[in-house]
């Protein structure tokens, strides 16, 4: 009932209603997963991604977690950042699900280099096709998505940083720009209105996510809409 309430956008009949499978099952993964859904659609953010970090109970479900992520959920040998300060220490940061999860989330990395001190070192864990757009961030080494050649003390999945650092919806990172384009690789403007027929700003929109996931319909958003604007 849980999932029809979620997918209705009834949140807190949702919530409810998980909360009343997990009274009769503590450790019904799916019912943990699903409240996390709920929780952080109403903005409970605490609460919310502890529940998420049942994610990885949950591989069970398709295209919950894509390759890249994979290694996370296996058992390392380097133990899991918990928060802690890891001065003179390499943290790898992992990229998971999809490319615009990790686009947004991110946003936490700066957050998480205060920890650090002048000597932690941060690497990041992306999706190779992601590597370019995140060249513009400082002081991160970026390793792509294949890990087992990176050397690093402590790892820590994407996504386990708002949970670990705190995150509330006052105080999710909001400073914006978060993503800057390498000097290198800026495009002079003027040569590319003077190439354009029209003289008018061309803007690229990403518009569909990819895969064949039965909820593309939520994250993608048909192209005459955009037209029309």
């Amino acid at each position: 009932a849980g999932v029809i309430y979620l997918e209705l956008n009834q949140v807190d009949l949702a919530i409810h209603s998980f909360q009343q499978a997990l009274a009769t099952d503590p450790t019904y993964k799916h019912a943990h997963f699903n409240l996390s859904r709920a929780l952080l659609l109403k903005g409970e953010l605490r609460t919310g991604f502890i529940e998420y970090e049942w994610r990885w109970q949950c591989q069970d479900i398709p295209n919950l977690i894509p390759s890249f992520s994979q290694p996370l959920s296996q058992a390392l040998a380097q133990p899991l950042w918990n928060g802690s300060n890891f001065s003179g220490l390499r943290l790898l940061i992992s990229a998971e699900q999809g490319f615009g999860d990790v686009i947004q989330f991110i946003r936490y990395i700066p957050l998480v280099k205060t920890l650090g001190g002048e000597n932690g070192k941060i690497l990041f864990g992306c999706p190779t096709s992601l590597k370019r757009l995140f060249e513009g961030i400082k002081d991160v080494t970026l390793v792509g998505d294949d890990i087992s050649s990176a050397e690093f003390d402590l790892r820590v999945p994407l996504l386990s940083l708002p949970r670990i650092l705190d995150t509330t919806i006052d105080s999710i990172p909001a400073t914006i720009p978060y993503l800057f384009v390498p000097t290198d690789r800026l495009v002079d403007s003027s040569n590319e209105f003077s190439q354009s027929k029209t003289h008018q700003l061309r803007v690229g929109v990403v518009w569909a996510t990819y895969g064949n996931s039965p909820s593309i319909h939520k994250r993608s958003c048909p192209l005459p809409i955009f037209v029309a604007c």
